[in-house]
């Protein structure tokens, strides 16, 4: 059995202005899920704007949010095989209301990464 692992990871510049920082993870059936400020991956329904990670941030951040996720047991895939993508939004900060966000007018970072999680055997 394999016993390959994956950590996710996030390592941020610093900000010249204070910045809020949503992160989301689209996995290979379509859902994105957001990583919220206690770390824990929620899925936002229709009806919520997405949580944000951090509020109100200048200072860089490097941090280890999940460490040693095995991807398979006993040759199963414990995390789906398949295309995952990572986004790192950061907006000057609003108090964390992504609703509030004007993406025509107000300025914005984003960041993108892309990964394979191969299926286990």
């Amino acid at each position: 059995p394999s016993t390959a692992t994956i950590d996710f990871c996030i390592n941020l510049p610093s900000f010249e202005v204070p910045m809020d920082v949503y992160i989301g993870v689209s996995t290979p059936d379509m859902k994105l899920y957001v990583l919220n400020a206690d770390n824990q991956f929620v899925l936002p329904t229709d009806f919520s704007p997405p949580p944000a990670y951090r509020i109100g941030i200048t200072e860089a951040v490097k941090e280890t949010v999940l460490k040693n996720l095995p991807l398979c047991c006993s040759g199963n895939n414990v995390i789906p095989a398949g295309e995952y993508e990572v986004y790192v939004l950061a907006v000057p900060t609003n108090g964390g209301h992504f609703e509030q966000i004007d993406f025509t007018t107000d300025a914005y970072y984003l960041y993108y990464y892309s990964f394979r999680v191969p299926t286990c055997f």
